[in-house]
């Protein structure tokens, strides 16, 4: 069909914790012919970061980790800055931790799917100093939230992928969403992400295949 010939995409509306309607259009995978629907996987991009804050607030909750936590406890790595960053300041992206797909970026890498969080993590490490003095601006940062999954990883004593889709995913019972590490989504009725090329289209999956700042690949019915 004509409609599966281009990309497209799913929506739903919810009120009161019910559903009202969940409904799709266009293809996610245009070569296959593949619909979308509600259990079309997709990637969620800067949404995954409510996700990483509730990674580390189940550990808050248990008292494994608190906000106004050094860093430097768990990330000894990280230079010591002017002022210690704390987990809070990450959260609220006001410690001044430069953006990691930016650093990934002028490292000479073309895109954030050919690298891996090792390198990310290296990246920020090796940073002298911070945007600002930590706590005292905003500014949105990929790296802040990379590192506050490092954290949640350290503290967790798993990787974050697990911890977080054991801690969230599982006992709301999203049943097809999870985190990436450091590999590619596998299986079935994942959509592409596409550009215009021409008449047709082209696979842009150019998104980071670790999780923190991003990562989570979830489905509108879940």
């Amino acid at each position: 069909p004509k409609s599966l010939a281009a990309p497209g995409c799913a929506a739903g509306a919810f009120r009161g914790g019910k559903t009202l309607f969940v409904t799709a259009a266009g293809s996610g995978d245009i070569e296959k012919g593949k619909p979308l629907d509600g259990d079309t996987l997709f990637y969620a991009a800067s949404v995954s970061k409510q996700f990483t804050a509730l990674a580390a607030a189940k550990l808050i909750e248990q008292k494994k980790l608190s906000l106004d936590d050094d860093v430097r406890k768990y990330l000894p790595e990280l230079p010591e800055y002017e002022v210690p960053v704390t987990v809070r300041m990450l959260m609220l992206h006001t410690a001044g931790i430069r953006d990691s797909l930016e650093l990934i970026r002028l490292a000479g890498i073309d895109s954030a799917a050919d690298t891996d969080k090792a390198t990310a993590l290296k990246l920020l490490f090796a940073q002298k100093s911070t945007n600002f003095t930590p706590g005292t601006a905003y500014t949105y940062s990929n790296g802040g939230y990379l590192l506050l999954a490092e954290i949640v990883e350290r503290v967790s004593g798993m990787p974050f992928a697990d911890y977080a889709k054991k801690a969230i995913p599982r006992p709301l019972g999203m049943k097809r969403s999870f985190f990436m590490n450091d590999a590619k989504p596998s299986g079935t009725n994942i959509a592409h992400g596409y550009v215009p090329v021409g008449e047709g289209f082209e696979i842009r999956d150019t998104y980071p295949t670790f999780s923190g700042s991003g990562g989570l690949m979830v489905t509108i019915n879940d």
